[in-house]
């Protein structure tokens, strides 16, 4: 969990345009911080997530997965009831068949 935590900090940051010099100013550490943080030679806190998903400007659980999961999420939110079944069923022919 904790490599899949890192990565999705990577790819929210990539989302949001933040390299790592700019997350440590945003969070107010340092860069070395930053990195030890994202290296897991450093316990990403609760604190530091926080820190980290408001300088995002993402909730603390979309950094626990993929970017695109969070966008789909927020489009889904936005559909009526019907709209959302249309979808679902689109994405079903994707899927394999379920035993």
């Amino acid at each position: 969990m904790a490599k899949e935590l890192k990565h999705y900090i990577r790819e929210q940051m990539k989302v949001a345009g933040v390299n790592q010099e700019r997350l440590a100013d945003l969070i107010d550490a340092q860069s070395a911080t930053v990195s030890k943080l994202l290296s897991g030679r450093m316990r990403l806190s609760d604190i530091w997530m926080i820190k980290i998903a408001d300088a995002l400007n993402i909730e603390v659980v979309d950094l626990f997965r993929h970017p695109d999961r969070s966008k789909i999420d927020r489009m889904l939110d936005s559909l009526s009831d019907e709209k959302v079944s249309q979808v679902s069923k689109i994405i079903g022919t994707f899927l394999p068949p379920e035993k």
